[in-house]
């Protein structure tokens, strides 16, 4: 061998050491015949260790088999070229360490015997690369498929290139029908009352690709079953190295908020109805009480064989039946005193059947069930008998060509709740019909005093303006379904009771025709009447002195304080409206119970809250009188209070 020679085969070792990759040649028993330095360094064993060994001795057991047939099998049917193949394995180290390799290798001539060439790679840096970019996009995809709004991206010509599953849902295509596609032609937008954009002018398009954000309220976007959804929608454009190459779209559906707006809006809107209603009871039953008692006045006086007799009876039917309206109204508005009590609500619907099956008709097929045993609430008994009579005969008045009408007592699980419905604990009352149902316009409307779609004649509209006030004055909730020839469910959730509320005790008169011999049987006792309307203050100074009562008159609260004052003597009983200037009747009752502790104390009033008798007095008897009232109805609440202990 030349020196020449010996020089070249220095400088091929040089070259093959030098190599970052490891570099060996096995013959056809795959034993090493080569390992360079970073042999060495891959495997953790020497040159001189490595060299004499087969190649699948650096390979976890698992793995040799496999490396052996693969040898085998590649001797017997391999090309006999210059071919390189590159394989994936696995390496292990001296120390027993596993890690993936990657071998390229090629058949080569060394004289007359076959050998192979390797290049041995150590992939673990690029292979914890990868893991960390795939975790990475397995991420980045779970956080896009959890996010709630639905996301676009689009590239500059507008096709769609991705689209995370809440936009699959929301727009209800495949991934099939919606990739590719233009985001123009799939979401086709346009504003909620306006006209659908053309592609020319599609303002989201039009931004992003001049590298503006988008927003957008209120907008339509189109479904591939053809509906539209209502969105609010977000814009970003995407920039590379300062220009526009696409664009992402994220939007959401604001259908729920929507309604829940438009349920907000009603219900301010039956507030103010209601506060105006409460407000014309009032004023309408104080003119009702001067109506109703001069009624009786001339009663008295006209007789009974007299043309006039008749006349002066139809003028006080008239009244009653007037103030009968203004006591809807009032539950209407929320503003009736309630006698509050523990109810069982399937014993109040137990205890109406009967007489709901005679109203009913026997053209309907009547089902009243009761599904739970914590049916019990804190109401009035005989408002919530009226109120489940009137929803009976609302859905009667639906079904006149028969049909099924449903009652149902329960108590709802939390997730069952509707949305405007606030979360607590509830029992249930369902009211269902299969009659002709009421379209959105209608539903709207159904709680509206006076508001009725029943022949002029039929009833007054103010069935469910009542259900409405007494059930919201009750702490419930009212919630309607229904549609167009599929039935209404009226569906009333009442607080379920817990425990007793605390409520002064107080007596609540209503007109009942006739008052017994005893009440009206004259008594020397001093009345305060304290009224700031001068009719009703003169018809009801009028009863009180007919029946022998010394009475005092005062026009308003503060008025009451100066009379009181100027006459001196013990006064038996204050008999005051609620609701006047300057100082009010409650204002008036405290200083009462303070300058004549044995004094007794009758509110009146035209409306009232529930609550009014808990505003600073003390635990003393009051009793309550509702305007309109009758002359019996007025003395037998006087000698009520009297008479208490």
């Amino acid at each position: 061998m030349t020196e020449s020679e010996l020089d070249a085969d220095a400088l091929y070792r040089v070259l093959i050491d030098a190599s970052p990759e490891g570099v060996t040649a096995i013959d056809e028993r795959n034993t090493i015949l080569l390992a360079n330095r970073a042999m060495e360094e891959i495997f953790g064993r020497p040159a001189h260790e490595l060299v004499g060994r087969a190649l699948t001795e650096l390979m976890p057991p698992r793995v040799q088999a496999m490396h052996e047939h693969g040898m085998s099998r590649y001797l017997e049917t391999g090309s006999r070229t210059r071919d390189w193949r590159r394989i994936s394995s696995t390496g292990l180290r001296a120390n027993g360490e596993e890690f993936p390799i990657e071998i390229s290798f090629g058949e080569a001539r060394i004289g007359g015997a076959r050998a192979f060439l390797g290049y041995i790679r150590d992939v673990s840096d690029r292979e914890r690369a990868i893991e960390a970019l795939q975790h990475a996009e397995r991420l980045h995809d779970t956080i896009l498929a959890s996010v709630g709004e639905a996301i676009l991206g689009f590239d500059r010509d507008g096709n769609i290139t991705f689209a995370n599953p809440a936009a699959y849902a929301l727009l209800g295509y495949s991934a099939s029908a919606l990739l590719g596609r233009s985001q123009h032609d799939v979401l086709h937008h346009s504003r909620m009352a306006g006209r659908s954009h053309t592609r020319a002018d599609c303002p989201i398009f039009t931004a992003l690709m001049d590298g503006r954000p988008y927003h957008g309220a209120d907008e339509l976007f189109g479904r591939q079953d053809g509906s539209h959804v209502p969105v609010d929608v977000v814009g970003t454009p995407i920039l590379e190295r300062g220009r526009v190459v696409g664009g992402v779209v994220a939007f959401r559906d604001v259908s729920h908020s929507r309604r829940l707006e438009e349920q907000l809006r009603q219900s301010q809107k039956l507030e103010a109805v209601g506060q105006l209603a409460g407000g014309i009871a009032h004023d309408f039953n104080n003119l009702l009480t001067v109506i109703l008692a001069h009624a009786r006045f001339l009663l008295e006086t006209v007789p009974a064989a007299s043309p006039d007799h008749q006349d002066v009876v139809a003028i006080r039917d008239a009244g009653e039946r007037a103030a009968s309206l203004t006591t809807q109204l009032l539950a209407y508005s929320r503003r009736q005193v309630l006698q509050s009590e523990e109810v069982r609500l399937g014993d109040v619907v137990a205890r109406l059947e009967p007489m709901l099956l005679r109203l009913i008709g026997e053209h309907i097929v009547f089902i009243a069930a009761t599904r739970t045993t914590h049916d019990q609430v804190y109401a009035d008994r005989g408002q919530l008998e009226q109120v489940i009579t009137n929803l009976v005969l609302n859905a009667r008045d639906a079904m006149p060509n028969g049909g099924t009408l449903t009652i149902e007592v329960e108590t709802p699980r939390a997730d069952e709740l509707p949305d405007m419905v606030e979360p607590g604990a509830y029992v249930l009352l369902r009211v269902v019909d299969t009659g002709i149902g009421m379209d959105d316009a209608t539903r709207a409307h159904a709680f509206e005093p006076f508001f009725t779609t029943k022949e002029t004649g039929s009833g007054t509209g103010l069935g469910l303006s009542t259900v409405f006030g007494i059930v919201s004055q009750s702490g419930g909730q009212i919630v309607v379904r229904s549609a167009l020839g599929s039935g209404t469910s009226m569906n009333v959730y009442l607080p379920h009771f817990v425990s007793p509320a605390e409520t002064a005790a107080r007596v609540r008169n209503t007109p009942t025709g006739g008052v017994s011999r005893e009440l009206l049987a004259r008594a020397p006792s001093t009345i305060l009447l304290v009224e700031d309307e001068a009719t009703v203050r003169s018809a009801v100074r009028r009863i009180l002195e007919r029946s022998g009562y010394r009475v005092i008159e005062a026009r308003h609260g503060a008025d009451a304080l100066m009379v009181a004052a100027q006459d001196g003597r013990p006064i038996d009983l204050l008999l005051t409206d609620i609701v006047m200037p300057e100082v009010n009747g409650i204002e008036l009752a405290k200083w009462f119970e303070v300058a004549h502790p044995h004094g007794r104390i009758v509110f009146m009033s035209g409306y009232t809250d529930d609550d009014l008798f808990r505003r600073g007095l003390s635990d003393r008897a009051v009793v309550f009188v509702a305007k309109p009232f009758t002359a019996s109805v007025l003395l037998t609440a006087v000698r009520s209070a009297l008479a208490a202990e």
